[in-house]
């Protein structure tokens, strides 16, 4: 059985190899686009098991592109979770968003720990190895490898 595949939509470079290091890390394969235009065009032709999104796109705020994303998951009767990526917390209107877009968020800096965890409550899947038996990565796992750095 084939790693779950996870669509990351981040624009920021050294974000996408953080992202692209831990889910590699996790078993997961990513696949990652820089702006929202791509988003909606991936989402249209390949199933993901998780979207991670972020909120700061440079052509789309990344509510109205999780607004789409779901309006194309209606027509394709699937639910995808999306989980935002915000650079702050949420304030109260974007938090009201996030029960109604995306399923969850995560703030950067990206925790590996809370990574896990969202993984663990929105792609579970029991037939596969379970994130819950992973051993949390330590610092050094978190670091990105040297071939990563620009």
């Amino acid at each position: 059985m084939s790693a779950p595949l996870i669509l990351v939509v981040e624009n920021n470079r050294s974000d996408q190899q953080v992202f692209n290091h831990l889910l590699d890390k996790y078993d997961y394969r990513p696949q990652i686009v820089s702006s929202a235009e791509a988003a909606l065009e991936v989402v249209k032709q390949t199933r993901f098991a998780v979207i991670l999104l972020s909120l700061n796109l440079p052509d789309m705020d990344g509510y109205t592109c999780a607004k789409a994303i779901k309006e194309i998951d209606l027509e394709l009767t699937s639910q995808t979770p999306i989980i935002g990526i915000a650079d702050q917390a949420p304030d109260e209107e974007q938090s009201k968003a996030v029960g109604i877009h995306l399923n969850d968020y995560l703030v950067k800096p990206i925790s590996p720990e809370a990574l896990r965890k969202i993984l663990l409550r929105h792609a579970y899947e029991p037939r596969r190895p379970n994130l819950k038996t992973l051993i949390p990565l330590s610092i050094e796992d978190a670091t990105i490898p040297p071939s990563f750095e620009d």
